[in-house]
């Protein structure tokens, strides 16, 4: 499990002009580093295929932004909604999201390593043939959730909400169910995606009869 922590300057500098640091940023193709961005409230905006290392978000409102291809290291997410925000194809290595909002952020094939949501929303939340490795997510509503054709490793549930989320083609071997809930959740025909996944007896009987089975 998430076991490197998040390791941030005790005392950014909080980014006063964001867009002039983005231009920079977009015409010479450098990373944004070592700052806050604090209070961002944008809507519909290219961020796409930036580079963002040692940076905290707080309390910013990025909604249906474009972070296609960007790349976040070390970075804080704090109380920030990403809405209907687009993260297709991103990089994520050691990062935290504390209570933030994610209602219908896409990260389809994107690459998360090293990641914690914690007290997030997370609902429609869609992560369909991406790669999850070293992922915790903690007290968070992640319902209706798509993680179809995803490569998972070592994520850990803590006290959360995967009803109805649809898990079409991803293993889920090895993965500890027992104190989230996972009622109405979609997999294949043939229910191989739910061979070695632990669960209690009341969530067995649940998908007994997703399979067909009559419990007595």
């Amino acid at each position: 499990m998430k076991t490197k922590k998040l390791i941030l300057l005790d005392e950014l500098e909080v980014c006063e002009n964001f867009h002039h640091i983005l231009e920079e940023s977009q015409l010479e193709q450098t990373e944004i580093s070592n700052i806050k961005l604090r209070g961002l409230n944008f809507s519909q905006m290219d961020l796409s295929q930036l580079e963002f290392k040692d940076v905290v978000f707080e309390n910013c409102k990025l909604l249906n932004c474009d972070f296609s291809k960007s790349q976040f290291v070390n970075t804080l997410f704090k109380s920030c909604d990403f809405s209907n925000s687009s993260f297709t194809e991103g990089y994520f290595n050691n990062c935290d999201f504390l209570n933030c909002k994610c209602l219908g952020t896409s990260l389809p094939q994107s690459a998360l390593k090293q990641v914690e949501f914690n007290s997030c929303n997370l609902k429609y939340i869609n992560f369909d043939e991406a790669d999850l490795t070293n992922i915790t997510f903690k007290e968070c509503n992640a319902s209706n959730c798509s993680v179809t054709q995803c490569e998972l490793k070592e994520i850990k549930l803590i006290n959360s909400n995967f009803s109805a989320g649809n898990f079409f083609k991803t293993q889920l071997k090895g993965i500890d169910f027992r104190d989230s809930i996972i009622e109405g959740i979609i997999v294949s025909s043939h229910f191989s995606e739910l061979r070695g996944a632990i669960v209690t007896t009341f969530q067995g009987a649940d998908l007994a009869v997703l399979m067909g089975l009559i419990v007595k």
